[in-house]
């Protein structure tokens, strides 16, 4: 009939096109934890706060590591959130404790 590799290379350049612009949209925050509540459903609702902003992120629990480590992280810690923004909240896609002097600027001041 016809030769589709055209429209194979134009998906291809498509799909990555759509993952770079999910990729862009997400929120990326590095700050300090500041409140873990459980809500209704038994997810866990997690406030980080950089500099004067405050950012709130939902743990679900289907996913056991984030939630097992939302739980047992103390206030005041230094924490990674990435997640994606939804219609009423941010859902969590990654957590991570970070550690007070795992930056480049204390490494070259030392």
């Amino acid at each position: 009939m016809f030769d589709s590799t055209l429209l194979d290379s134009m998906k291809k350049l498509a799909d990555k096109e759509r993952a770079e612009k999910e990729e862009r949209r997400k929120i990326k925050v590095k700050g300090r934890l500041v409140k873990v509540l459980v809500t209704k459903s038994n997810n866990i609702l997690i406030t980080v706060r950089r500099g004067e902003e405050v950012f709130a992120f939902l743990a679900l629990r289907r996913n056991n590591a984030m939630f097992s480590l939302a739980e047992r992280l103390p206030l005041q810690s230094m924490v990674y959130a990435e997640g994606v923004p939804t219609f009423r909240s941010t859902i969590c896609t990654k957590f991570e404790a970070v550690n007070e002097g795992d930056s480049k600027q204390v490494r070259l001041l030392q």
